[in-house]
């Protein structure tokens, strides 16, 4: 199982963990899903750590707590691209 915390001012980077290998079967870590690098770095540590990825499940969302006529396209875009965009660039990752 692995526990992703995901965003950008959340602290941590992606692939950190806080647990030694072999502790758990939990890999808990920090990503940032709209950033593809780190997305990139996310899955390569869960391989490295698990020596595989067997699935992929995508059950984060985020969201803009304002009005809909206070969203500004620059708000849409950031939840359009944490919510599709980041989850089309793990599979695409986990896929390789």
């Amino acid at each position: 199982m692995i526990s992703i915390l995901w965003g950008g001012d959340s602290g941590g980077s992606c692939g950190e963990n806080n647990g030694g290998k072999g502790e758990a079967a939990v890999f808990p870590t920090r990503c940032d899903v709209v950033v593809k690098a780190g997305v990139e770095v996310l899955v390569d540590s869960v391989v490295s750590w698990f020596g595989r990825m067997d699935t992929l499940v995508n059950v984060a969302g985020i969201n803009q707590r304002k009005p809909e006529e206070a969203i500004t396209e620059k708000d849409y875009d950031w939840v359009l691209d944490g919510n599709f965009k980041g989850a089309f660039r793990l599979r695409q990752k986990a896929g390789q």
